[in-house]
């Protein structure tokens, strides 16, 4: 490596080398590495990549085991992190997606299940501050699969749930109180049917294992939204959204209204979450269990 201290340019020679894991920037690797020109000393950090193959193969419920891929793990965090929420810096999904590789790489040549990998990442989510708490609860719905809400209650008031960062995060619920967050304006744009299908299904695909189920569910909810609309040359996206919680709610598919919910309404910290969940259960409607598995 040449140095990198001005313009330099001269060869250096690696002095030190120390291995490395923070919670902040996962598996890395120090060096120290003094020029032989100028006779500085540059300090470079070398981030872990461990090779798929060297890591576990991955027990799946009722399926063959299949390789590791690192690119399943960064998928369904992405997917938590919903962009409505708030903008994730990449980085911070590598460190994230990093730290679940290196401690699923003690396990090489063993056979390690979806649940393991989940357990972590949720640990990894529940660590770092930036990662915004309902983040974590959206991804703990999918993967835990609390499809009841008495389920995601008690998973909610469990303190070892909880951010580490935050104490008791139940005591920034608001108590009833509204509060409203804007939207940007935009062109108006075709209406997407398939769109609204595939943001529904996102919201539900966690409660049946046939995707097929899933879809028809996403299908039926969005096509009742359209007829509602009907009449309407130009609606609004607020409009959309707030159709689809009005349809999930009067059908008592709550879990599904509560992680669209979490999108729709922008929501960050666990008191927001929890001040939906408490509102969602003083509902008189029964809570619907149609797309669940028998």
């Amino acid at each position: 490596m040449i140095c990198t201290v001005g313009t330099c340019g001269g060869e250096t020679r690696v002095t030190t080398t120390r291995a490395r894991y923070s919670k902040e920037e996962g598996a890395s690797v120090v060096r120290y590495r003094e020029c032989q020109r100028c006779e500085r000393t540059v300090r470079t950090i070398e981030y872990v990549d461990v090779a798929e193959d060297d890591v576990a193969n991955v027990l799946r419920p009722h399926r063959e085991p299949e390789a590791f891929k690192e690119s399943k793990v960064r998928d369904g965090i992405v997917a938590a992190l919903d962009k409505s929420i708030g903008e994730v810096p990449q980085s911070v999904v590598d460190r994230i997606v990093r730290g679940v590789v290196h401690q699923a790489q003690p396990r090489r040549g063993r056979t390690v299940t979806t649940h393991e990998i989940g357990t972590i990442v949720l640990e990894e989510l529940k660590r770092d501050t930036i990662i915004f708490a309902v983040n974590r609860i959206r991804f703990a719905i999918g993967f835990l699969r609390l499809t009841r809400m008495s389920d995601l209650g008690d998973w909610l008031q469990d303190p070892a749930n909880w951010p580490s960062h935050d104490p008791n995060p139940l005591e920034h619920a608001t108590s009833g109180e509204v509060t409203v967050r804007k939207r940007g304006r935009f062109e108006p744009v075709p209406w997407d049917q398939g769109k609204l299908e595939r943001s529904i299904q996102i919201a539900a695909r966690s409660f049946h294992p046939d995707k097929k189920v899933v879809e028809d569910f996403a299908r039926r909810i969005a096509t009742e939204v359209r007829g509602s609309l009907h009449g309407h040359s130009l609606v609004l996206t607020e409009q959309i959204s707030s159709e689809v919680m009005r349809t999930l709610r009067a059908q008592g598919a709550k879990v599904p209204y509560l992680r669209y919910a979490t999108a729709v309404k922008r929501m960050r910290n666990w008191g927001e979450f929890w001040d939906e969940f408490q509102d969602l259960q003083r509902d008189d409607v029964p809570e619907w269990t149609a797309i669940r598995p028998r």
